[in-house]
């Protein structure tokens, strides 16, 4: 809007408020050049309020008398409407009691208002930044105030620096449009920024460009989304009856972290999304990232997988993995049968649990020698029913003072049993 014109005007005309009604002359050779004054002065206020879209406030009403019109300054009302431009225009001031209403505080406020309403570059606002993702986030800003004349461009600038070395132009319809929003902020604008680096900070600021310049908001800044963690892998080693170590690599961390890697496990298969089972945290600092597992049950399958965490969330091994932890060696009772002429024994413990695991052979060893070095081998046949196996014939001939052992093999492991048996009287 063009309003310097009325300076001029304003300077002459607010010499019109004169005493303390500011408008009567009782001279008659004065009286009409005062009329013309106030009248001049009302069309300044009425032209201000249609420029700035206020609700019209009449100041100088107008009287008949006669054959003339008889123009009377309303104080009260010059006071309103003043305050209603002020407020427009955003001017923090106080307008005076109508009763202080002089030529002087008009030529102040009238002055204030015409600098304030000047055309100007625009005021920008940049507004923080959203729909971050790892590719792409929605720049936002406001024109606040447009400088009274049309906008030519506005949008954005943006780098990886705080240089701004990139720009991007927002390509915006029609002006009017963006005026739509309210009266005061003249328009908001948003743009949808892709083909961004992941983790990466970007600097961006606001801008608007009129016929007298460039505005410019402040510089903020955002940092893009890093991507789930990909090409996971899990292994298992070094394990017991108790315990077992896990670990977790990766080929891409997804641009940052990783902020913590973790086990999931049970003794059941399970689903992600309703793991009830035990986790843990890994401690180390580098890749292979791994975990000790402890408490666990003997010769008991477990099911585990693993996952990496950053900013993006949650990545996990595309299929949980297993290992079965390793028995204890069996518990054996046994007893030599003369009447039979055989050994019999009872595994009281296989060194699972539930009857687990069965033995993949079962044997006696003789020897007259506790290593058994060059002692005999007898191979059995192991009773699942009663958890038994026997050894007859020629070979369980003893003699005083031999010595028999009793392995029974499952597996890699052997429990051996020795038994010190005396030929006596009591046999």
């Amino acid at each position: 809007m063009r309003v310097l014109f009325f300076l001029s005007a304003v300077l002459v005309l607010a010499s019109a408020q004169m005493h303390a009604q500011g408008v009567s002359n009782t001279q008659n050779g004065n009286r009409n050049n005062t009329n013309i004054r106030v009248l001049k002065l009302g069309n300044v206020i009425d032209s201000l309020q249609t420029a700035l879209d206020l609700t019209p406030i009449e100041v100088v009403p107008q009287t008949q008398i006669g054959n003339s019109n008889r123009a009377r300054l309303d104080k009260r009302a010059l006071a309103q409407a003043l305050t209603a431009m002020y407020e427009e225009l955003g001017i923090e001031e106080e307008i005076p009691s109508p009763q202080r209403l002089n030529a002087r505080a008009v030529l102040r406020i009238m002055s204030s208002i015409l600098l304030a309403a000047a055309e100007t570059p625009p005021t920008v606002q940049t507004l923080i930044a959203d729909g971050i993702e790892s590719a792409l986030a929605t720049l936002n800003g406001i024109i606040t105030k447009d400088g009274r004349v049309p906008l030519l461009y506005w949008g954005f600038k943006m780098g990886t620096d705080s240089s701004l070395s990139d720009s991007t132009l927002v390509p915006f319809g029609d002006y009017q449009g963006f005026l739509d929003t309210s009266e005061v902020d003249t328009g908001s604008f948003s743009f949808e920024k892709t083909a961004l680096s992941r983790y990466t900070t970007y600097y961006y600021t606001a801008w608007g460009e009129n016929e007298h310049g460039i505005g410019h908001g402040d510089t903020l800044s955002f940092t893009t989304l890093p991507e789930l963690a990909t090409g996971l892998a899990i292994s298992s080693s070094n394990v017991t009856k108790n315990s077992a170590d896990v670990s977790l690599t990766f080929t891409d961390n997804g641009g940052q972290g990783p902020d913590t890697v973790g086990f999931w496990w049970d003794d059941e298969s399970f689903a992600l999304d309703s793991f009830a089972g035990d986790s843990i945290v890994s401690t180390s600092n580098s890749s292979p990232y791994g975990a000790s597992l402890s408490g666990l049950t003997r010769y008991t399958k477990y099911y585990y997988t693993g996952y990496m965490a950053n900013l993006a969330g949650r990545a996990f091994v595309n299929e949980p993995d297993s290992f079965v932890t390793s028995p204890e060696i069996p518990l054996i009772s046994a007893l030599w049968n003369a009447a039979g002429n055989q050994f019999e024994a009872t595994i009281t413990d296989l060194g699972g649990n539930a009857g687990t695991p069965l033995p993949d052979s079962t044997f006696i060893v003789l020897g007259d020698d506790s290593t058994l070095n060059d002692g005999d081998t007898l191979v059995t046949t192991y009773n699942a029913t009663d958890s038994s196996f026997v050894g007859t014939g020629e070979a369980l001939l003893l003699e005083a003072g031999q010595r028999i052992m009793l392995p029974p093999l499952r597996q890699t492991q052997q429990a051996l049993v020795l038994l010190t048996l005396w030929r006596s009287t009591l046999w």
